[in-house]
């Protein structure tokens, strides 16, 4: 292969190694040259340290730790006045608890939407309260503190607290607890 001059000089201005960070350095080309071969180009190898990781932040509690952590839906809901099970209208579909304490609550779930989020501390002895904030529709009677068991089924249990009722539905009642089972 035969390079002109200007090709030459062309290329040897433009030989870059782009860091991880997306920072150049110039190297310091040579060429080599004998009377039979074609002129190779060599380059200084310069070394790239990898970027560095971010720090996250470590949930309240250890993995694997908080039986919280899921996705349930809910298949029944606490009597304020009886304390038994009723039926659920419309029922929650996708309650998530994340473990970095983030929450999510859906009652009828598309693609990507969601109701509303928020994030939740689980205190001792199954204290448990959310922080809801709106992203498509946050009901207007929330009770947010209360307590959490989980039963012998592996049902989670929300006592004394109340999620809200779906979106457009006026002749939901109000109860003071939900039962949920995991996904």
């Amino acid at each position: 292969m035969h390079l002109s001059t200007r090709n030459l000089a062309l290329i040897l201005s433009t030989i870059f190694i782009t860091s991880a960070c997306g920072a150049g350095e110039m190297t310091s080309p040579t060429i080599e040259s004998t009377e039979t071969a074609a002129p190779t180009i060599q380059s200084t190898e310069v070394e790239v340290e990898p970027p560095l990781e971010l720090q996250r932040e470590e949930p309240q509690l250890g993995v694997g730790q908080n039986p919280l952590v899921g996705s349930w839906y809910e298949v029944a809901q606490i009597s304020c006045q009886t304390t038994s099970e009723r039926r659920v209208p419309s029922p929650i579909e996708e309650l998530i608890f994340f473990e970095d304490n983030r929450i999510n609550v859906t009652w009828f779930p598309f693609e990507v939407y969601i109701d509303y989020v928020g994030t939740y501390a689980v205190g001792e002895g199954g204290t448990l309260e959310i922080f809801a904030e709106e992203l498509n529709y946050l009901p207007s009677e929330l009770d947010t503190v209360g307590t959490y068991e989980i039963d012998e089924n592996g049902r989670l249990l929300l006592k004394d607290m109340w999620l809200g009722v779906p979106p457009l539905d006026a002749v939901h009642p109000v109860n003071c607890g939900h039962i949920f089972e995991k996904r």
